[in-house]
């Protein structure tokens, strides 16, 4: 049972940061789309999934060389994305100012925000500590074929909350859809930043 209980709780714990980007999408989300919710929580869930048994299958052999480096890549990853969001926010809310409100429709910051390479990329930046993850699986009771499915179940609802939560705050930035792209942007990059820690 204590096997069972560490797993539930890492597994909570590697999906936290796909929980805040989940919820940074769900700010730019006009009407809830469950479909799209679905598939976004999904990809995210079986990168979370994925990632622990390729850290597994490599093993330490494979993660000696790069794990002192894991950090930086998802910090330059999630920085680089959480400064374009802030950049873009920012423009907006310029624009908006000198054409007296008339700014960007919540579409345009929705469909950016759930592009495919956008989720993707998002999904693999914040799923790479997983794989140092998988390395410690390898003395673990419960089999890794059982553990990644089960880090998989327990990420897809947590993203998918996100994603309604990070909708419902949003609702209310509608009026100045920049200021959504802004609060995302910086928590994409503390995400970022915490990962240098």
């Amino acid at each position: 049972m204590g096997d069972w209980l560490t797993l539930f709780l890492l597994a909570v714990g590697l999906s936290m940061d796909a929980f805040a980007v989940s919820l940074c999408k769900g700010l730019t989300v006009k009407k809830p789309d469950f479909k799209r919710f679905a598939v976004v929580s999904g990809v995210f869930a079986v990168l979370q999934g994925v990632m622990p048994l390729l850290g597994y299958l490599f093993g330490r052999l494979f993660l000696s060389y790069i794990n002192d480096y894991l950090g930086i890549i998802s910090f330059g990853i999630l920085l680089i994305i959480g400064v374009k969001m802030m950049y873009e926010g920012v423009t907006e809310l310029r624009s908006e100012g000198k054409r007296g409100g008339a700014g960007k429709s919540g579409e345009d910051a929705e469909d950016k925000a759930f592009k495919a390479a956008s989720v993707l990329l998002q999904g693999i930046a914040t799923s790479i500590d997983a794989l140092a993850v998988g390395v410690s699986l390898l003395n673990f009771s419960i089999i890794i074929y059982v553990s990644a499915p089960v880090i998989s179940i327990i990420t897809f609802p947590i993203c998918f909350g996100g994603l309604f939560i990070g909708y419902k705050f949003g609702a209310a930035l509608k009026a100045k859809n920049g200021v959504a792209d802004i609060l995302g942007g910086i928590i994409l990059a503390a995400i970022g930043v915490s990962f240098l820690f």
